[in-house]
Order: structure tokens, then sequence, then C-alpha cells
């Protein structure tokens, strides 16, 4: 059984098995991979009552990665997610900039310029449960070679886990309150960062154009395009100078700097009061604001004024809320931190029986 498939059929309190005798469901090593619905009333063959064949559609348990070569098989059903990424990366946030074949020329030909021409990716994805296809275009940074790079070039650091812990512990012990969000395509809001002004170019996936996406073969990188060694790099250095300009909390003067212990924690100061109104967390681009209930809303909206965000959760009972791999959950007056998602989710990944866990 290791290599072969069944399919079970799920009826009205009943259920049967195709193809495997019923002793077998009881191997632990049984998973299921993709549902299938029929539609009601359709016999167990896959076909009507008057024998005509029922249309089946997959619904998939966890996000599918798609073949460039499966895509190309339908590019009519591909192509509006398609046109939402080249959208997104040339019009809306400017990050990559279309060149013709007259301006590649004089580009690459330039030789006071540094130049690196990269090839592009296209990943293509069906999302679990929904079936909604996402289409995400990067720079192939592993071909990176003409500039050498050092560890600082490409570094960027995240919250530790001791002081996520210390930040939650801090807000239990003042009766602050916890919220986190997360900055929506963070990378691309930062301006590009290399080594010597060097230009980067990144030749436009093919299938983009069979697709009647667009016409140009090159792009030239104006942000942190995903996939580029630069771009963890340019985003922090860009977040931290954004975070560093907040000024005004609420009609208040204040400063937002950077803890000596940890550059990924930060401390916002009424100046006219000199007492700390909120302290944030940062995890590449996933905050954790930790406030008093007072302050809590207002600065808040101040962080989702900076970037575009998705929508804050409030760390309270009855809910669990993620931040950096962590699960956080208020238990009355304190707060409880895990990790369980990720257990199981191992649990399942390498099959281990739960009953020893």
């Amino acid at each position: 059984m290791t290599n072969a498939a069944w399919n079970l059929m799920l009826e009205t309190g009943t259920s049967i098995v195709e193809g495997i005798d019923k002793l077998q469901l009881r191997n632990k090593n049984h998973r299921v991979c993709a549902l299938r619905s029929l539609e009601s009333g359709g016999e167990h063959n896959g076909a009507h009552g008057n024998g005509e064949p029922v249309a089946i559609e997959e619904e998939y348990l966890q996000t599918r990665l798609i073949s460039a070569e499966e895509v190309r098989k339908d590019l009519c059903a591909w192509k509006p997610s398609m046109v939402e990424e080249y959208t997104s990366l040339v019009h809306t946030t400017g990050t990559c900039s279309p060149l013709s074949h007259e301006d590649f020329a004089a580009i690459t030909g330039d030789s006071s310029k540094k130049v690196e021409v990269l090839p592009g990716k296209v990943i293509f994805s069906v999302k679990a449960r929904s079936g909604r296809k996402k289409t995400r275009i990067v720079g192939c940074g592993n071909f990176q070679q003409g500039c050498p790079r050092t560890k600082l070039d490409t570094h960027a650091s995240g919250i530790s886990a001791e002081s996520i812990r210390l930040l939650v512990r801090f807000a239990g012990h003042s009766q602050w309150t916890i919220s986190t969000t997360d900055i929506k395509t963070a990378f691309l809001n930062a301006p590009i960062v290399t080594p010597n002004e060097e230009t980067i170019i990144v030749r436009v996936p093919s299938i983009l154009r069979a697709a009647g996406v667009c016409q140009e073969a090159y792009w030239q990188i104006k942000r942190a395009l995903y996939g580029l060694d630069v771009a963890p790099r340019s985003w922090t250095l860009f977040r931290n100078k954004t975070l560093g300009s907040i000024e005004q909390h609420d009609g208040t003067r204040v400063t937002c700097k950077q803890l000596p212990a940890d550059s990924n924690i930060w401390e916002v100061i009424d100046e006219d009061r000199q007492v700390r109104i909120a302290l944030i967390g940062v995890y590449v681009d996933d905050l954790m604001l930790v406030a008093p209930e007072s302050h809590q809303e207002v600065m808040m909206n101040t962080l989702r004024g900076l970037w575009t965000t998705s929508e804050p959760e409030v760390v309270e009972e009855g809910k669990d809320v993620s931040f950096a791999g962590y699960e956080l959950r208020k238990c009355g007056d304190v707060f409880h931190m895990h990790q369980r998602s990720y257990i199981l989710d191992m649990v399942q990944q390498w099959e281990v029986d739960t009953e020893t866990v």
C-alpha cells in the first residue's frame, strides 16, 4: 500500500472506501492528500444516477506549487494572477522599470556602470482550501556574482526569542496589552541598496510574454525585489529609517529609538513627560506592539500610517495570535506563549505517532 492510492467516498452517516481492505485503514501511515467533491446524489463510480460523468474538482489541503510547464497548458486561467503581480511590480510599487532593447543596450554598454543581469523566475501556486491561483515574480539572487558581497551587505537580523519572551513578560508585569500586524509586500516598499551603486537588471520570464501580460524582455530593478541577496538588507535599512522618523503620536511629541540590547526592539518615549508609552518588536515585516490599553489603538494606527498592513490582532483570551513562529494567548492577568502549531506540524510532517508525543 505504500505506493497505492484509494478513494474514500463520504455519504450521510456512512463512508465507503474504494480499492482497499478496510483493515488497512488502521495503518497510521495513511494520510489525506487531497479532497475531491462529488455532486450530491452521484454514484460511487463517479457518475450521476443517469450515467453521466460527474465533474470532479480537487481541493488541496496544503498550498501546492505548480510548474511553469503545467501553467503553459492553461495560460488563460493563470493570466489574471500574472497580470495582478505584474501590475504590482511595475505600476503600483515601481519595483521593476521596463527597458526597451535600446535602453538595455545603452545601460549594459556603458563601461562606467557596474551592471549585473540576472534571470527572473515566476513561482506559481494554488492556495490551500480556496484554490486561488497565486503568482510571485522573483529575481534569481543565486546568480549574483558581479560585485563582491560582505555579510554587512546582505545581513538582516530579527528580534531574538529571548527578546520576545521579555516583551511578553514585561507586558504581563505592567498590565499592558499586546497586538500584532504584518507589513504587506514589505520588501517592495524599500529602495534597492547595492554595493558600489550597482545596477541590477532582471530578464523578464518568457511565460509573461507568452501569456500576453507584457512585451518587454528586461526590467531595471528599483526596489528590493524578492529573491535578490541584498533585498532583506535593503528592507531593514528602509524600515529602521521609517520607524526612527516617528515624531508625533496622538498630538504628542515622541521619539522612537532602538534599544541597545536588541536593535529589533523600539522604545517610544513621550518627550514632554519623558515616559515610555510603547515598545515595538520587529521581526522582518512582522510587528508586535506592547502598550498600555489607553495608547494601544492610537499607536497601532500610527504604525499603520507608515505602511499598508494586515488587520491588527489583539492578544486576548480565547484565541491564539501568531508572531515570529510563536503563539500568544492571554489567560487572566498573564500571557501564555507556546509553539503548539509548529510542534503539530512537525509531528504530521515526520509522521510521528501522536500517542507518543
